[in-house]
């Protein structure tokens, strides 16, 4: 088994920064996608809404999964895929995982590759409606960054894929 650490930053609302913290830690504990060996909060870097850098670094946190979906995207597409018809063709192995990946930054399921995560409406982007929320109410508002570490090696659902099932 090896660890790697990973980060992640978290939209959450709030009362109090230990709420929120309850919050993350309660979605680590019951998210069963994803499981960390050791979560960190990095308190020196949250900021609440109403801190004069909170719009910088949304703004920021989000731009980082645009990037990483770009650069997935024009990776997806070096396989050949130039419209939803040629993932008729596309292999499974690398390629198809990538797709899965892109997807799930789509549609919203927390993954390793998310950099940000919007806890509010389990999204990786913030809605216009919830840009308003804030703007009205941002002591309720938190950015939280977390350091994670990451335990990898076989995963249960690798164990049991047909090539390492015994007949």
């Amino acid at each position: 088994m090896q660890t790697l650490p990973v980060y992640h930053e978290f939209l959450v609302e709030g009362q109090t920064l230990s709420e929120c913290k309850g919050k993350i830690k309660r979605f680590f504990d019951l998210y069963e996608l994803v499981s960390y060996s050791d979560i960190f909060f990095l308190e020196p870097m949250v900021l609440r809404g109403d801190h004069p850098g909170f719009w910088d670094r949304l703004s920021t946190s989000e731009s980082v999964n645009r990037d990483l979906l770009r650069s997935w995207l024009e990776e997806l597409g070096d396989t050949g895929v130039r419209s939803l018809e040629d993932l008729i063709h596309l292999p499974q192995g690398y390629p198809s995982k990538l797709l899965h990946t892109i997807t799930h930054i789509l549609d919203g399921f927390f993954g390793v590759d998310s950099y940000f995560f919007n806890l509010i409406e389990d999204s990786h982007w913030v809605s216009p409606g919830l840009r308003s929320l804030v703007e009205k109410r941002p002591n309720l508002y938190w950015l939280i960054s977390v350091e994670v570490t990451l335990t990898y090696g076989p995963q249960g659902f690798e164990a049991k894929a047909p090539r390492n099932v015994e007949i």
